[in-house]
């Protein structure tokens, strides 16, 4: 994901991979917490998912 340091809600999130268009950083981040959030198997942190240990 591109993620700029000043994200809003409203900010628009790519692939790094592909350039495709994922959603609103709103959307993301609410999508993450629907699917267990920081009590999950990942962590979002800088824009970046990683799998917890």
């Amino acid at each position: 994901m591109q993620i700029p340091k000043d994200a809003q809600p409203s900010t628009p999130i790519n692939c790094v991979g592909c350039g495709e268009y994922l959603g609103t950083w709103d959307e993301l981040q609410a999508d993450f917490e629907r699917q267990g959030g920081t009590h999950g198997a990942f962590r979002l942190e800088k824009g970046r998912i990683q799998k917890l240990d």
